[in-house]
């Protein structure tokens, strides 16, 4: 049977992060039906430390109905995009960073629901089973800064600055539900304003998943233009279908969040 054409949504862009994911979960709140798309989303709020900016309320309260509901928290969905804890023990040390990333790999492997990958895997191991795979971020860090094999010049043509999440060999399967990967692909796209990081969705979960996908998001974004000597300037979220959530979130459990964004967020976007 044929999925349903799903209706879009007006784009939305915010500084803020917080207020950012505050506007998708309250568009998809108001609209009938659990699912929209296609929906992008634009956070352009990154301060002179390529650090992006939140609001500590609306965040803790999506974590209290997270752990309410037995589900993952915003910083555990982060750390699958970008383990911000391995990188402040690397302490700057890029080879540091993948080697403690690599073995603690084996870990997380463990877990059922990760038997697949996980997306920071895939960016510095795309297959986890071959010792040869590639480091698609490591790759594209040196491309970018080797001015020799650029021709003199800083920045190599964009098609080089891409990493894959999707990986055919594993993820091609009969699977009726997968849950790995939602995300597909990255870019990092350097101009005149600074780096542009653009990740593309499938699919994506408003209240289990986006507010963890764009922080660890913008984790991964900050790591990237550090490394590349580079101002972060936007990050952009474009979802096929964005969903509301499934039977565990009713609209009935969401609405003391939607009231505390319609009180904190400022109109518009």
């Amino acid at each position: 049977m044929m999925a349903k054409l799903t209706e879009p949504l007006p784009s939305i862009h915010r500084q803020n992060l917080s207020y950012a994911w505050g506007d998708l979960l309250c568009a998809m709140y108001a609209a009938s039906g659990g699912e929209r798309g296609p929906v992008t989303v634009c956070i352009d709020g990154f301060d002179d430390n390529n650090c992006v900016e939140e609001d500590p309320e609306i965040r803790s309260a999506i974590d209290a109905l997270l752990e309410a509901k037995e589900q993952t928290s915003i910083g555990i969905v982060a750390f699958t995009i970008f383990p911000q804890r391995i990188w402040k023990i690397a302490q700057g040390d890029r080879q540091l960073f993948y080697d403690l990333y690599k073995y603690s790999f084996v870990s997380f492997r463990k877990n059922r629901l990760n038997r697949k990958g996980l997306y920071f895997q895939r960016l510095v191991m795309f297959d986890a089973d071959d010792k040869n795979s590639p480091n698609q971020l490591e790759y594209i860090i040196n491309r970018y800064n080797d001015k020799k094999a650029n021709g003199g010049k800083a920045g190599p043509p964009r098609i080089h600055l891409m990493a894959s999440i999707h990986n055919p060999r594993i993820d091609h399967t009969h699977d009726q539900v997968p849950s790995f990967p939602c995300m597909q692909q990255i870019s990092f796209c350097p101009t005149d304003k600074g780096l542009v990081v653009n990740a593309n969705y499938a699919t994506q979960q408003v209240v289990r998943k986006a507010y963890g996908n764009f922080l660890g998001l913008a984790h991964l974004a900050k790591f990237m233009a550090d490394e590349m000597g580079l101002q972060l300037a936007q990050l952009n979220i474009m979802v096929g279908v964005e969903k509301i959530g499934d039977s565990r979130f009713p609209k009935s459990s969401l609405r003391d969040i939607v009231n505390l964004i319609k009180s904190k967020v400022p109109n518009g976007t």
